[in-house]
């Protein structure tokens, strides 16, 4: 998936015809797995504001126009699903982790690596806040042929994100 994320970034020349999207792009993927919190939070809020910008810009007032901006953002989409394959990856490496350890009677793992790639509530809302956008404003023979190109792995992980974003965003009836 690493291959493809590049790949789209790449292909839909985000870097050449549209700078600053690009970098912003750049930094979140950087920062998406940083060990500082604060430092996540601050590169994906900074993604969030940008959007909402493009969102409440009055001149962006057609559907075509949103498809556009969305189109700039759209290498977000592998980003956030590589993001969330590899928490899901180090989840799984660390409950074997922990087995071979308590098997073996060694020392317990430090939960300094089991925290690298949670998020809290605010980090989640906010960058699915953003992959929700994309989806929603972009043209959806974009998504489909994404959809269609990825594994079914990759897939896995998508349908994970869109249910991730229904357990986030539900409102409970009181």
């Amino acid at each position: 998936m690493y291959a493809l994320r590049k790949k789209d970034i790449n292909a839909f020349h985000v870097r050449k015809r549209h700078f600053l999207v690009g970098l912003l792009l750049h930094e979140v993927d950087v920062m998406i797995d940083h060990p500082n919190r604060l430092t996540r939070l601050k590169a994906i809020s900074t993604l969030k504001e940008v959007i909402g910008k493009h969102d409440a810009d009055p001149r962006i007032d057609t559907q075509e126009k949103r498809t556009r901006v969305a189109g700039m953002y759209f290498p977000l989409l592998s980003i956030v699903c590589f993001f969330f394959f590899l928490v899901r990856f180090s989840s799984v490496l660390t409950f074997v982790v922990v087995v071979v350890q308590l098997i073996r009677h060694y020392p317990a793992i430090s939960d300094e690596k089991t925290e690298e790639y949670s998020f809290n509530n605010t980090e989640r809302r906010a960058i699915l806040v953003c992959f929700l956008y994309v989806i929603r404003s972009l043209d959806t023979k974009w998504l489909f042929e994404w959809l269609r190109k990825e594994t079914v792995q990759n897939f896995s992980t998508f349908i994970d994100i869109l249910g991730l974003c229904v357990n986030t965003f539900q409102v409970s009836s009181q």
